[in-house]
């Protein structure tokens, strides 16, 4: 999945509709969640739960927006996109999480 939105990123005009999004958010303006974020957060939790079901260790939709998620559109909005090939570093540190809560020992995703 990782790779798949940073691939998804490296799209020339992918970082430019984001950019316009976000200065359509005014300063003050109460702001819910999209209904496309909403469809995606359960397309997560789909995934997340078919982890679980096969005896994974999985962490929570939101420990994956923040630590996988929300780097990879950081840098597609205000620096360089990360290359699709280097989402597994985002993806490793989520699993560092996820172990340490369970008390087991870090394992690396290539």
């Amino acid at each position: 999945y990782a790779t798949m939105v940073a691939a998804s990123l490296q799209e020339e005009r992918v970082p430019l509709i984001l950019r316009a999004t976000v200065l359509e958010i005014g300063p003050g303006k109460v702001r819910q969640a999209s209904p496309a974020f909403l469809e995606r957060e359960r397309q997560l939790q789909v995934m997340l739960d078919r982890a679980e079901a096969r005896g994974e260790q999985v962490p929570t939709v939101a420990e994956l927006l923040e630590v996988v998620v929300a780097p990879l559109y950081f840098y597609a909005l205000f620096t360089t996109p990360v290359p699709a090939k280097e989402a597994g570093r985002f993806v490793d540190r989520l699993l560092e999480t996820v172990d340490r809560r369970s008390g087991k020992e870090s394992v690396t995703v290539d």
